[in-house]
């Protein structure tokens, strides 16, 4: 085991594994990353520091040390390169470690959520008679964004089937009060 011990940046060691992943020494984080240190009162990733060791350089703003072997506890400089949350994103997309198929769709509604569709029209129906996002937000007990998104077709959007059927019922009840009412009038 302690020729497995490498040191792969100043004061940074690591244990070689049999698929050439080098793991901290130190303990994981709740994300399973290796702790952060602290340099200059600032704390810093471990994998971050030890791609900068490799680069030469800091790593550039809005950029983050990624993983090519996808395991958050690697810090072997070969498998870390810099890239966006957007590089990261489409990496794992590519390596098929993350579906599209209903995450990115348009009006997706996640398990968790707290409105249903029938709320969904409601919202835009409020909205449209002039209720403001944030009497919305309140009434229905989530954020301003959330009421926003729902307006912009963001979430929520499968249900705009709801909305013609509230309008064809309020058609019908129309045509019912108006025949009512033709009723009422020729029995007078």
């Amino acid at each position: 085991m302690s020729n497995n011990l490498v040191t792969v940046a100043p004061g940074i060691k690591g244990i070689r594994q049999t698929d050439g992943c080098i793991f901290s020494t130190a303990l994981r984080d709740r994300k399973g990353y290796p702790p952060l240190k602290t340099i200059n009162g600032k704390r810093i990733r471990v994998s971050r520091l030890v791609l900068e060791h490799k680069l030469g350089r800091s790593i550039k703003p809005g950029c983050f040390a990624c993983h090519s072997c996808d395991n958050p506890l690697c810090i072997n400089p070969e498998h870390l390169w810099e890239g966006t949350a957007a590089d990261n994103l489409k990496d794992a997309i590519s390596k098929g470690r993350f579906s599209t198929s209903t995450w990115f769709k348009k009006g997706y509604c996640p398990p968790n959520r707290k409105l249903t569709a029938p709320d969904a029209a409601a919202i835009r129906e409020l909205s449209l008679k002039g209720f403001k996002c944030a009497e919305l937000a309140r009434y229905f007990g989530v954020s301003k964004s959330a009421i926003y998104r729902i307006l912009k077709g963001k979430c929520y959007n499968t249900t705009d089937y709801l909305s013609k059927e509230i309008a064809e019922l309020h058609a019908k009840f129309d045509a019912l009060l108006s025949r009512l009412d033709a009723i009422i009038e020729g029995n007078k």
